[in-house]
């Protein structure tokens, strides 16, 4: 028995890749229809299931789930520039501020 060159393993490496390909591209377009077909029947099953109880859209409430996040207050500018810019502190230091920070520093 003898081993296979490196150009025949090559070949058979590409060969398994073209079939890895074919294969996922199709599996792919199987699973997509799979569910989109599953989702038909779901929705189905599920107006069924409203009608027969005379459950109207409305009556399942708000679609949308209240945000938890807390609104965040505005933080006040800690340093104002030659022009009257201002920064917080926070995020990418501005070109105006350079090294000497205290002199830009608003007092107060």
């Amino acid at each position: 028995m003898t081993n296979p060159t490196l150009a025949q393993l090559k070949s058979q490496y590409e060969q398994l890749q073209a079939t890895y390909k074919r294969d996922s591209a199709a599996l792919e377009k199987q699973i997509t229809e799979a569910t989109k077909r599953e989702q038909a029947d779901a929705l189905a099953q599920i107006r069924a299931i409203m009608d027969e109880f005379g459950i109207a859209p409305t009556d399942l409430g708000s679609a949308k789930k209240p945000s938890n996040a807390k609104k965040s207050a505005t933080v006040p500018a800690k340093y104002r520039g030659p022009n009257g810019e201002t920064w917080t502190g926070r995020g990418r230091q501005p070109k105006w501020l350079g090294d000497n920070r205290e002199e830009y520093l608003i007092k107060g």
